[in-house]
């Protein structure tokens, strides 16, 4: 009699165990699939942003050609004015060659103070090893970080390096901190990671062989990720 009551405490426990590891693996795998969905929105978003800016680029250039025929000073100026502020959203495009790491990097760098000196160094391109989704996860969250760091600031910097290498690419990104918080943000961060969303970033560099490499400082805050490059099948070396 026992022996079954432990037998039956036993099997109660493993339920109720295999049970809560269920929840959390489907509440996980439904956010990781909400965020594939949103970042994939987001890809969708730039096209139609790109094709946006062409066509009415475009557009404004008739504008004014009809306005200089009708000599409207107000229109000239107007349409002036319209078509410049289009041009600076085209040079404040910025580029890794990777799509899914330019859509995040775009997303919310974009939308900082023009004083944020953004510098990017080199091309990524495609050829990392790693899964999108997971890809995107991860820049997803390093940028939104920064954002959320220099979201309240008028001067700043955010410098971004890819370096690419026969087997390894490497991207190392850092920015300058919010100095109006940054007391704040040292006690709150003491003894643990900066930012949120480290988890997420850990777990799909973990999930990709991903190396990644985080430090900080008083002055700037740093996360360096290590890539195995694609293989190219022996054949297509064979027939170039």
């Amino acid at each position: 009699v026992f022996n079954m009551l432990l037998s039956v405490i036993f099997l109660m426990y493993m339920i109720i165990n295999n049970d809560v590891i269920s929840r959390y693996y489907n509440m996980e795998k439904q956010m990781n699939e909400e965020q594939k969905l949103y970042y994939e929105m987001l890809l969708k978003k730039e096209e139609e942003t790109k094709k946006f800016r062409h066509d009415i680029k475009n557009q404004l250039i008739n504008i004014r050609r009809m306005a200089e025929e009708s000599a409207d000073k107000r229109v000239i100026e107007y349409a002036k004015e319209i078509s410049g502020e289009i041009e600076n959203i085209g040079n404040m495009v910025y580029r890794t060659g990777n799509k899914h790491i330019d859509v995040m990097l775009n997303y919310y760098i974009c939308k900082l103070d023009k004083g944020i000196q953004v510098n990017v160094k080199g091309m990524v391109g495609k050829n990392i090893f790693v899964d999108d989704s997971d890809l995107n996860i991860m820049f997803g969250n390093i940028f939104k970080n920064i954002w959320e760091e220099l979201k309240n600031c008028k001067t700043g910097f955010i410098n971004i390096e890819c370096i690419t290498g026969d087997e390894f690419s490497c991207i190392a990104i850092e920015n300058s901190l919010d100095t109006n918080k940054k007391n704040q943000t040292l006690k709150k961060q003491k003894g643990r990671n900066f930012g949120y969303g480290i988890n997420n970033i850990k777990k799909a560099a973990k999930r990709n062989y991903v190396k990644v490499e985080w430090e900080k400082t008083d002055e700037k805050y740093r996360v360096e990720l290590i890539f195995n490059n694609i293989k190219v099948p022996f054949e297509e070396l064979s027939n170039p």
